[in-house]
């Protein structure tokens, strides 16, 4: 939904009679047709016709006696949409996974929270039964990483990361690593010292 305000103009000597609201969705592309007809008294209009993610422009037209006013300044706004699904990517390690995502879209909408899960089984973290969740940080939607720790060897983990703010939620999709045990080596050179005596 996108909420318009406005003050009402200097009538021009004769009453204002109402006010026409012309839409687009591109910069000075308004219908030539109003979306509202709305009363003098009027000065808030809602338009709930509107699709999320969309920018739609907006011009007004006072209209008294006389005739119509000329429109108003152009404004816009854009309604919030869901986030934008993070990418994951997952770097093992020694009893650990590294998972990062880059920056990420929030909708236009105040993130509520960032949560990463976690399964053994592909598809798993969908299961409340089978997944582990772990909390991320809003601020997260720039870019991130979580170490997950204290995990078995030779396992597969499987990781989504679902972002949610004020008009619904987006999950990634699923990413996997496997931490292993770091190959022994070689020891490394010794360090020697010789002195002439």
């Amino acid at each position: 939904m996108n909420h318009l305000t406005w003050v009402a103009p200097d009538t021009g000597g004769s009453p204002i009679t109402g006010y026409l609201l012309y839409r687009g969705t591109t910069p000075g592309g308004e219908s030539g047709t109003p979306i509202a007809t709305l009363a003098a008294n009027v000065t808030v209009h809602n338009d709930t016709s509107v699709t999320n993610g969309v920018t739609y422009y907006y011009t007004l037209v006072a209209v008294n006696a006389i005739g119509d006013s000329v429109a108003s300044v152009e404004v816009s706004a854009t309604p919030a949409d869901v986030p934008e699904a993070p990418s994951l990517s997952v770097t093992p390690a020694a009893a650990k996974n590294t998972i990062t995502w880059s920056a990420f879209s929030d909708g236009g909408s105040p993130m509520i929270c960032l949560t990463l899960l976690r399964s053994t089984t592909s598809g798993g973290e969908s299961s409340p039964e089978t997944a582990t969740a772990m909390a991320v940080p809003r601020s997260a939607t720039a870019g991130g990483s979580y170490v997950d720790y204290d995990l078995t060897n030779g396992v597969t983990y499987y990781y989504t990361l679902v972002a949610a703010n004020w008009i619904g939620t987006s999950t990634s999709a699923e990413a996997s690593g496997m931490p292993s045990a770091d190959a022994a080596t070689v020891p490394s050179a010794p360090t020697v010292t010789a002195t002439a005596v």
